[in-house]
């Protein structure tokens, strides 16, 4: 009776502890559902707030404490640290007339995927997105703007805050016209042989940054690749994780640790 008795209790010992395991489990898998949908509702209040009369608002969604922290707008290259990221939205960004000006990007194609750990997150989002930009005499010009972009956030204790941001061009032309017959006025540096184009104040202030990871807008000759990649599940960032975006180009691998 006895060792019948010490079975059960074994039995019952290993019951507690396979339910134990699976309840941190469940904290686990529900803390990250909550990270994700807390994430989804901070790109939300992001891309509200991106407009021309809170422009200078908009560094404070980033991890401003960190050392790294950074963003690559386009092929103006990679910025650095706190003093950069407030410089873009604060000066270079910001226009005091805002009059006519007008930003709109539509975030689609999300795919969040936040760490084990709840630490961190990746994100993935494509932009279809329209603007009226004042165009020196010429007044306001319609713009469109297809975007793919990449977020790597971390946590904060008041929340989660953008750590690093690669804003990718695929498309931008004057809305008039067709992406197929206006792309040299948006990819100067690419067509040496045209004038620049109507952001050549915004990238001659950048210029003076790191290069850029990547650039590659439709042209004639470009080839569409999967860049950004989806985000994959992981457990914890580790050095090297911002690689994710380029997954599905190999070669591609460990190019923006020489960028940084």
């Amino acid at each position: 009776m006895k060792a019948v008795d010490e079975r059960s209790t074994e039995a019952i010992s290993q019951k507690l502890i396979q339910l134990e395991k699976r309840l941190k489990q469940q904290e686990q898998e529900i803390a990250c559902l909550q990270a994700h949908n807390d994430i989804e509702a901070f790109i939300g209040k992001f891309a509200t707030m991106f407009n021309q009369k809170n422009m200078a608002k908009i560094a404070d969604f980033f991890a401003l404490d960190e050392p790294d922290v950074s963003i690559e707008p386009s092929d103006a290259g990679v910025l650095i640290g706190a003093e950069k990221v407030r410089e873009l939205y604060e000066k270079t960004f910001f226009i005091p007339d805002i009059r006519g000006n007008m930003l709109r990007h539509n975030f689609t194609n999300q795919v969040i995927e936040v760490a084990k750990d709840c630490k961190t997150a990746k994100g993935l989002w494509w932009s279809v997105g329209y603007q009226s930009v004042k165009h020196g005499d010429d007044g306001l010009r319609p713009v469109w703007c297809f975007s793919n972009w990449a977020f790597d956030f971390i946590r904060k204790p008041e929340g989660w805050k953008i750590w690093h941001l690669h804003c990718y061009q695929v498309v931008k032309c004057d809305a008039q016209k067709l992406w197929t017959n206006d792309y040299k006025d948006w990819t100067s540096h690419l067509q040496p042989d045209v004038n620049a184009c109507n952001n050549a104040m915004i990238e001659k202030k950048l210029r003076e940054h790191l290069e850029t990871t990547y650039f590659n807008p439709w042209t004639p000759e470009a080839i569409q690749e999967a860049i950004p990649a989806c985000p994959e599940p992981y457990d914890t960032w580790k050095d090297g994780e911002e690689d994710w975006i380029f997954a599905n180009e190999p070669d591609m691998k460990g190019y923006i640790a020489v960028v940084k």
